[in-house]
């Protein structure tokens, strides 16, 4: 069997009418002709690809780079369609119930912006920021990175399934930083 980026390459290549650079785009494979199960294939492979391809070289925490943004935000479905519907981002996975629910929505190049409901109409001083994620591939050895500057660990790494369709298996742990900011590093587990 091809490895996936033999596969993606393979298929770039053949289609003439994308470069590397496109496969990170939400519709880079509507340009070829491809049976359902083959966009099935790919579709799985494409969080794995991301990793592969956007993952940085940052060693102290494993990969790098920022994974998403969090914001709780006063209307969720006025936010969403601001985000998708005005600024093209992507609905990648959604969850939870009325004031309970979250989105991740893809900004077009494989980092996120997440969104919580439940947020106060009234004026925050500091906006609506949550916390920033980072990615890694290690997140527990990047929480002790984080110890060891000085971090306040707020939360021990732990795996989470977050409940979108289809569940979405992560390794995460928070810590402040030196202002007070929240970190969350945010690892995607395999689903095997």
């Amino acid at each position: 069997m091809k490895s996936p980026r033999l596969v993606i390459a393979s298929a770039a290549k053949q289609s003439g009418v994308m470069t590397p650079t496109d496969i990170r785009r939400p519709d880079c494979f509507a340009a070829l002709a491809m049976t359902a199960s083959e966009r099935l294939f790919i579709h799985v492979l494409k969080f794995k690809i991301q990793e592969t391809f956007m993952t940085g070289q940052n060693q102290k925490i494993g990969g790098g780079g920022f994974h998403h943004v969090a914001m709780r935000v006063k209307d969720f479905d006025a936010s969403v369609r601001f985000y998708t519907q005005g600024l093209g981002f992507v609905e990648k996975m959604a969850w939870g119930q009325e004031n309970h629910r979250a989105v991740m929505l893809d900004t077009g190049d494989g980092n996120y912006l997440e969104l919580f409901a439940g947020g106060s109409p009234d004026p925050k001083p500091e906006g609506c920021l949550l916390h920033f994620a980072l990615r890694t591939t290690q997140c527990d050895e990047a929480i002790e990175q984080a110890r060891k500057a000085g971090a306040e660990i707020t939360m021990e790494p732990k795996n989470v399934d977050i409940p979108s369709n289809p569940t979405t298996p992560v390794r995460i742990a928070f810590c402040k930083g030196p202002d007070g900011e929240v970190i969350e590093f945010f690892q995607h587990l395999d689903k095997s």
